[in-house]
């Protein structure tokens, strides 16, 4: 990736970032959000594990439990290197 293509990824982050906050979020919010992620997924033959974590709240939405583990436990041990 060059430089340029680096800072409009990041911009383009920030742009999400920005826009993607919500003003609440409860636990019927994260099944909707994690049922919707599991379905558009599942609809294009893709894998997927979903940890939704808030203080206070965890809930998670899976195609599977056997990739929900391996999918999770791959993003913990790179958040954790």
């Amino acid at each position: 990736m060059t430089d340029s293509a680096a800072v409009e990824a990041l911009e383009a982050l920030r742009r999400q970032e920005e826009e993607l906050i919500f003003t609440s979020f409860d636990h019927g919010d994260a099944w909707r959000l994690g049922s919707l992620l599991t379905s558009m997924a599942q609809e294009a033959g893709h894998a997927i594990g979903i940890d939704i974590r808030r203080p206070g709240l965890t809930a998670s939405g899976l195609s599977s439990q056997e990739d929900h583990d391996l999918i999770v436990e791959g993003i913990r041990q790179h958040l954790t290197t």
